[in-house]
């Protein structure tokens, strides 16, 4: 192995372990998982299921659920603009609602300055939507009936947001379940809403939130932190300097990564342990943070979909848009769930026979979970059998 490669091979491990799937860098409940994940997209999908699983291999989907449902320790909250909602820490609900409203207001700031929209009529609408919930939870056709607001066909959905990342209301599973499709609002009471005024201004917010991504995904680029966290660059490396964040080499990456100044030191005398392999979801933060996802393999010539569904070699690449397997944090392959045939389907980019006869065992593995607690693998709460049907004809092609 070349010096480059590696380097590249530690960096892989190192992010592997800090993101709790090595099995000496394992958490221990779902809390703890997302604090070593960072946050996991939900929005109907299988995926959280599948990420969670990966770190903590004992868990159920029940319990999962069960924990999500519950709010104790970790609860969903809306994601960032044209984002999916993620399931985060309920430490860390306040500063991830405040990252997420900041790109919603970005987003409609030009549309009300324009005069498309009325800022006034959405308050209007939003006073409407929690005089309706305030005698009880309902759906989203059941508040549309209750509005009156003549602007309400435009705008309901945007009061919906809205009032969401400010706290104010929550949706959730109308089937207590994380991959449901049909969903529920409530208001919620003043004693049970966020703080979001306690994690400072703006600027500490952007603090806060580039502390949060270089802990679990450090070494980190600028461009990744920003694209995590919905700052925008000028904010992330601003926040780099305040915390007096610490560069990294790394040959064989293009650009600069950061450290926090308290992992420095791990990260020096950090050595690789088993290469575990694990089978990832789509979105899952391990592959789903990198940009380019190419910096996670040694096969920079291995072809993927992108999102159009085209073959492309990964090297040109801006994200990886289907399942993922890993190797002690190499990306060795991609996978698919076939529904009719009830498979995990492999596409393993190595010949060597004992790696593959590993990734078997953890398709096995994963094809049991699947089959038994989920059900299905779906990418998304949409994703259109024709879609899925040429992902699983890509995965079964020839290596």
């Amino acid at each position: 192995m070349s010096g480059r490669e590696g380097a590249l091979a530690r960096l892989r491990a190192w992010w592997f372990w800090r993101q709790g799937l090595s099995a000496r860098g394992a958490p221990r409940t779902i809390a703890d998982c997302l604090r070593r994940s960072g946050w996991l997209p939900t929005a109907g999908s299988t995926g959280v299921y599948l990420s969670i699983r990966a770190r903590l291999p004992a868990t159920s989907r029940e319990a999962i659920d069960r924990a999500a449902i519950d709010g104790t320790e970790v609860v969903e909250v809306p994601g960032a603009h044209a984002r999916p909602p993620v399931l985060v820490p309920r430490d860390e609900c306040a500063l991830a609602l405040r990252l997420h409203r900041a790109s919603f207001v970005r987003h409609a700031a030009p549309l009300f300055a324009s005069g498309r929209y009325s800022e006034a009529a959405l308050r209007a609408i939003e006073r409407q939507v929690c005089e309706a919930l305030d005698q009880g939870p309902l759906s989203t056709s059941q508040i549309r009936a209750s509005v009156t607001h003549p602007d309400a066909g435009e705008l309901l959905i945007g009061a919906l947001i809205d009032l969401a990342v400010r706290g104010i209301i929550r949706r959730f599973s109308a089937e207590a379940r994380l991959d449901a499709s049909s969903y529920l609002y409530e208001l919620r009471h003043p004693d049970d809403r966020p703080d979001l005024d306690g994690d400072g201004d703006a600027a500490e917010v952007a603090r806060k939130a580039t502390r949060a991504a270089l802990h679990r995904y450090g070494p980190a680029s600028a461009a990744e932190i920003a694209d995590w966290s919905a700052l925008t660059k000028t904010d992330v490396r601003r926040a780099l300097t305040e915390l007096h964040a610490e560069r990294v080499e790394i040959d064989g990456w293009p650009g600069p990564a950061w450290l926090l100044p308290d992992d420095v030191r791990a990260w020096k005398a950090f050595q690789a342990d088993e290469a575990r392999v694990v089978l990832l979801p789509y979105r899952d933060p391990f592959v789903a943070v990198r940009r380019p996802p190419a910096v996670l393999t040694s096969r920079p010539d291995a072809v993927v979909l992108n999102p159009a569904q085209k073959p492309i070699a990964i090297r040109d690449a801006s994200g990886v848009n289907q399942h993922t397997i890993v190797a002690g944090g190499e990306l060795i392959g991609v996978w698919e769930y076939d529904p009719d045939a009830r498979r995990v389907l492999t596409r393993v980019w190595s010949t060597n026979r004992t790696l593959r006869a590993r990734v078997a065992d953890a398709a096995a593995d994963t094809q049991r979970f699947i089959r038994e607690q989920l059900g299905d693998a779906r990418r998304s709460a949409v994703d259109p059998p024709d879609r899925r049907a040429a992902r699983a004809a890509f995965v079964r092609q020839s290596r």
